[in-house]
């Protein structure tokens, strides 16, 4: 009994060392404002969502739901598209992270 502790957080800490950092995606375009930015980055979201069905089956029962889901591929060829050029370090980020000059 006195080894679950430490066996735990031997655990823990594999476990933690397999976690990666989240990822920013960045995005640069010359002459561009914050508010063009997020008007494109929504233009390419809504072209690039897609309604997928989803079907749960536990305990005996059956559930179906709808969802939406972002291709990342057609997002990123949306923003490519548009002129849009991906730059970790760049200028523009996802609502909420910092804007960089």
């Amino acid at each position: 009994m006195r080894k679950l502790p430490g066996a735990l957080a031997m655990f823990l800490s594999v476990l933690a060392g397999c976690a990666r950092p989240v990822s920013v995606i960045r995005w640069d375009r010359a002459d561009t404002s914050d508010r063009q930015f997020y008007a494109d980055r929504y233009d390419c979201l809504k072209q690039a969502t897609q309604r997928m069905a989803k079907v749960d089956a536990a305990f005996g029962g059956v559930s179906a739901s709808e969802r939406d889901v972002v291709n990342w591929g057609m997002f990123t060829a949306c923003m490519s598209a548009i002129g849009y050029s991906f730059n970790p370090k760049g200028r523009f980020g996802p609502p909420g992270a910092p804007t960089r000059f």
